[in-house]
């Protein structure tokens, strides 16, 4: 018989030893729990994201029985309001659950979820005749969070009541927050109101930061009118932010033809390149004989290359249309970088005409950059061009022109491409045309083995000999291995 005297002792050591047995014992079961709970709600989800309300709805029911005390129990409870809103429920039942929800999770990420749509249902109520839920709004907008006020003064200002605006516009110019101020002036677009309106442009001209100003300049557009071009001049002659005049040009996009007279007059007289390249950039998505005129004579007078790359992509914009423009560039600019830039659009153009005109340039322009740009442009017409890259391959007096349309050709493939490189490496006496050929076969694949082989054996030349055998030694086809046995054996 053990007494007090006798008993071991099992000591503090002892008993944390215990403790972290018990504790392995226990983790296991509860990660597993934890993970079967995020099994389930994750199923229970994904119904709601499918729009699925009926079983959603059960789904969420079963997980908030079995996982009442999981991570995601708030979660699946704020959804459970969700479903109850869109799946027929009338707004006053959906509006009591979403304020259950806020009372009893007041630490949920979902609480502002939640009470901006106990916003929106108390909207529709009280438009209802159930006036009362408009002392509800008028609640949340005095102690809500920045985000439900403005929803609920919103709110309010469409039900005409005229305290709103007084204070969404005391809200903007308390709030230090960037990103909701740009919403506070989102929502003073839409309240179509003369003092909101003024406060948009108050912001537009005066507040110190370029990108709010930006947000109301934006806003301010989307309004149209002659009123908001001559605003917009106002802003333009007083503004030096970069950011805010790109954002003034895009401004003058969105109201259409009314506005190309002003994008013309930064295209041609904007003392920042940038700029420039914008308003040209967007006047090519107006298009019109009015821009296309404008072009062709910015394109002879200006000697900024940025500008003039900025046009000849602006010509590339207005398809079939800027296609002759573009062709008097790629044959009379003087800059090669231009021409080069001209032909490349011309061939996302496409078509006979642009194919005719390469073929004619090709062999009138003496400059090889530029000879290479039409190889590469007419390689970009994939099998439309083939013939033409045979001609120049064949024909061209620049032996590095025609081995560059012997490597885009390799690109291209095909049995013609093929059967022409097995006749050219026959008639050509140009090493290094020979060499791109060689070099072609082997991007080929199979297909070019045995060409390969026969001018490893046969060729005239032990340079490109040489290259056909190193070639071939780069692929892995029992063809290939057998032709470099037979050549070490000297049985070629």
């Amino acid at each position: 018989m053990y007494t007090t005297r006798n008993r071991p002792r099992i000591g503090l050591y002892g008993l944390l030893l215990a403790a972290l047995g018990l504790a392995c014992l226990a983790w296991p079961d509860a990660a597993v729990a934890q993970e079967q709970a995020a099994a389930a709600y994750q199923r229970a989800y994904e119904l709601v994201l499918d729009e699925e309300w009926s079983r959603a709805s059960d789904a969420l029911k079963d997980f908030l029985q079995e996982y009442r005390r999981s991570d995601w129990e708030d979660d699946a409870q704020f959804w459970q309001c969700y479903v109850r809103e869109k799946s027929g429920a009338s707004d006053e039942s959906a509006f009591e659950c979403y304020q259950d929800f806020v009372n009893d999770n007041d630490e949920s990420k979902w609480v502002d979820d939640a009470r901006a749509n106990m916003v929106t249902l108390a909207q529709r109520l009280a438009r209802s005749g159930k006036r009362e839920y408009m002392t509800i709004i008028e609640s949340m907008q005095a102690e809500g969070d920045e985000e439900v006020k403005l929803a609920a003064l919103d709110a309010l200002w469409q039900m005409g009541d005229e305290r709103a605006l007084d204070a969404v516009l005391d809200l903007y110019d308390n709030s230090a927050s960037e990103q909701f101020r740009k919403k506070i002036i989102f929502a003073l677009s839409q309240f179509g109101s003369p003092r909101a309106a003024e406060k948009l442009k108050d912001i537009a001209l005066q507040d110190p930061n370029p990108t709010i100003r930006s947000e109301a300049i934006f806003w301010i557009s989307q309004h149209g009118g002659s009123e908001v071009i001559s605003l917009l001049e106002e802003i333009a002659n007083q503004e030096n932010s970069e950011e805010v005049q790109k954002k003034i040009i895009f401004a003058y996009s969105q109201l259409g033809r009314e506005a190309v007279p002003q994008l013309i007059r930064i295209a041609r007289t904007h003392p920042d390149t940038d700029i420039q390249k914008d308003a040209i950039f967007w006047l090519s998505q107006m298009g019109g004989p009015e821009v296309m005129d404008f072009f062709r004579e910015l394109i002879g007078e200006t000697n900024d290359e940025e500008v003039q790359k900025g046009l000849v992509f602006a010509f590339s914009q207005l398809g079939d249309d800027g296609a002759p423009a573009l062709i008097d560039i790629a044959r009379t600019h003087q800059n090669p970088e231009i021409q080069k830039d001209a032909i490349f659009w011309l061939s996302q153009i496409g078509g006979s005409e642009v194919m005719d005109f390469f073929s004619e340039l090709i062999n009138q322009i003496d400059d090889e950059e530029v000879q290479e740009g039409i190889v590469f442009a007419i390689s970009q017409l994939g099998r439309e061009g083939a013939p033409r890259l045979i001609e120049i391959a064949r024909t061209h007096r620049n032996p590095e022109i025609r081995k560059d349309a012997v490597f885009w050709l390799s690109q291209i493939g095909g049995p013609a491409v093929i059967d022409f490189f097995g006749e050219l490496i026959d008639e050509s006496d140009d090493e290094k045309v020979q060499k791109g050929l060689v070099f072609a076969f082997s991007q080929l694949g199979s297909e070019g083995v045995p060409h390969l082989i026969r001018i490893a054996k046969t060729h005239e030349n032990p340079k490109i000999k040489k290259d056909a055998i190193f070639w071939l030694g780069q692929t892995n086809d029992p063809r290939a291995s057998q032709a470099l046995i037979e050549i070490v054996r000297g049985q070629e």
